[in-house]
């Protein structure tokens, strides 16, 4: 097979970067499975005006219907970085939903799941009190952890 001939393979970043990032006039809406470090990769990055949102990336209810964008939920990941979710709500049950971030943080929870599972791991592991654990979270990741908090991490 000659040079000319041989098949060759081209790595498009953006088409893997388009099935998770989509840019508007004044936001970035990032689909549910896109990874923390790309909204905090925009919110540095972009201009302060834009708002960095996340959406769902197959918006249909229970019953079947497909849902609605209603309106904005402002949610500070890490209580660091502000950043939207869409809360959805459908046309024929009138439930309303908002953007499920379950890989990247648990229900309920401000801090994502990779600082839980590090307090976690700092505690167990490591046998750092809770108090030097969230010193060390805050001093290294420059959060306002509070010790309860890293806490409750390890109760759960």
């Amino acid at each position: 097979m000659s040079r000319n001939n041989a098949p060759t393979f081209k790595f498009r970043s953006e088409l893997v970067f388009n099935d998770i990032v989509t840019f508007c006039e004044n936001a970035v809406l990032l689909k549910d499975f896109a990874p923390k470090e790309i909204a905090i990769l925009f919110y540095h990055i972009g201009p302060s005006d834009i708002k960095i949102i996340y959406e769902m990336s197959n918006p249909v209810c229970e019953c079947g219907s497909k849902l609605h964008k209603h309106d904005l939920i402002n949610w500070n990941m890490d209580k660091k970085y502000p950043i939207f979710k869409y809360r959805y709500i459908c046309p024929k049950c009138k439930k309303t939903i908002i953007t499920p971030l379950e890989p990247i943080v648990k229900k309920g929870c401000n801090y994502t799941e990779d600082i839980r599972v590090m307090t976690m791991n700092l505690y167990s592991k490591e046998h750092i009190s809770y108090a030097n654990a969230t010193k060390f979270l805050n001093e290294a990741y420059n959060l306002n952890l509070s010790r309860q908090s890293t806490y409750n991490f390890n109760d759960k």
